[in-house]
């Protein structure tokens, strides 16, 4: 009992220290379709994230764990095609933007901004 207890509480400590996270970046979805996050670091996939989608007509937060020098990758997507990357910005950039992206959909086609100025033309 003592050892699932102890295991209990580490597990429960490893998820919450992984969604603790030194940038934030609020994904503002402005259309009716359901929008996929995914991003990396440093090239590397990310194998936990706290954010994976964000709802129609909602906002929500991809919350980041990195240093100001690694590169950042942000990938957003509706049903299954690409609408915006950017891999161009560090987790420095990303955190001194005041770190937003917006998703609406104009005349038919998704567009894509954020707060680094970046069209995320995919």
């Amino acid at each position: 009992m003592q050892r699932f207890l102890v295991l209990t509480v580490l597990t429960t400590a490893v998820v919450i220290s992984a969604c603790d996270p030194l940038i934030e970046i609020d994904v503002e979805n402005n259309t009716d379709a359901l929008v996929f996050l995914n991003y990396s670091t440093q090239g590397r996939p990310v194998i936990h994230s706290c954010l994976d989608k964000v709802e129609p007509h909602e906002t929500g937060v991809l919350q980041a764990i990195c240093t100001s020098g690694m590169a950042l990758t942000v990938v957003l997507t509706v049903e299954g095609q690409e609408i915006y990357a950017n891999s161009s910005a560090t987790c420095g950039a990303w955190g001194a933007s005041g770190v937003g992206i917006v998703v609406e959909r104009l005349e038919g086609e998704f567009r894509v901004t954020d707060s680094l100025g970046f069209a995320g033309e995919p």
